[in-house]
């Protein structure tokens, strides 16, 4: 079964090309894949790379609660869906709701370097810190 997704993949690599999108699913559970989250990098993005960002990501409270939410409405049968690719100064994480249409909860980014996350405030129109983030969500503030 691992050798067949692992032929899929390559396959999808060499069809699509480097830039291709592919499934990350060398970390999920082999018992219940169902039951975790779906997580889909750029190819171009090195595994240990991705496995960082997941990591940094999934310890976050946002993705936490948005991974609750989801998986409450699922009834459990799946989780927050994310979205990694690189850009020119680091790496952009989408989270949210997978299936056909992603919808998007949340927008990070994490430099390239140092893997400072960042987190995308709509209403400033501008990447904020965590602490930032959180501290305009319990008072409403626009952050300037």
């Amino acid at each position: 079964m691992i050798k067949y997704a692992v032929h899929i993949i390559i396959n999808m690599v060499l069809i699509l090309g480097m830039n291709a999108v592919i499934f990350s699913q060398d970390f999920l559970s082999a018992q219940n894949p169902l039951e975790e989250n779906e997580w889909v990098a750029s190819a171009d993005i090195p595994p240990k790379v991705r496995n960082l960002i997941i990591e940094k990501i999934a310890a976050l409270p946002e993705y936490k609660n948005t991974d609750d939410i989801i998986r409450k409405s699922a009834k459990g049968k799946r989780g927050a869906a994310a979205v990694i690719r690189k850009d020119q100064s680091g790496y952009t994480v989408r989270i949210g709701r997978g299936g056909t249409k992603f919808e998007t909860y949340y927008l990070f980014h994490l430099d390239a370097n140092t893997y400072l996350i960042m987190i995308y405030d709509f209403l400033s129109d501008r990447y904020v810190t965590p602490e930032e983030w959180r501290r305009r969500e319990k008072t409403n503030e626009i952050i300037e």
